[in-house]
């Protein structure tokens, strides 16, 4: 229905993120619409996972780390990120499932929209 679907892009929330030297934290809006959207594999849903975004800069467009934690997934194995500015990125999250440690990445992608790491 179409509550369910204005539900499923409500913003959770606003969060304060601490940039990867630990001195700023920045706020970011977690889910909402004109997100990063991550599409994970099942084995992720419901998961605490370790989650590393870097941001591609620069003319040679080298990654330097932008976001990581410890989230915990949707239980529908999504991950939504509002508030990422417009660029290119490059994205790792590991988790554990059936007993065995995955990890899965996409090394250049541009944000926002969805990646699909499901596979």
């Amino acid at each position: 229905s179409a509550a369910q679907v204005a539900a499923a892009h409500a913003p959770i929330g606003v969060v304060q993120l601490r940039d990867a030297s630990g001195r700023r934290t920045v706020p970011v809006a977690i889910g909402g619409d004109g997100a990063l959207v991550l599409q994970l594999p099942a084995g992720a849903a419901a998961q605490r996972v370790g989650f590393r975004l870097e941001r591609h800069v620069g003319d040679g467009g080298v990654p330097e780390l932008w976001l990581e934690g410890n989230p915990r997934i949707a239980a529908d194995a999504t991950m939504r990120i509002s508030g990422v500015p417009a660029g290119r990125y490059a994205v790792e999250v590991a988790f554990e499932s059936d007993g065995e440690r995955h990890t899965v990445r996409c090394a250049d992608f541009t944000a926002p929209g969805t990646v699909d790491l499901s596979r």
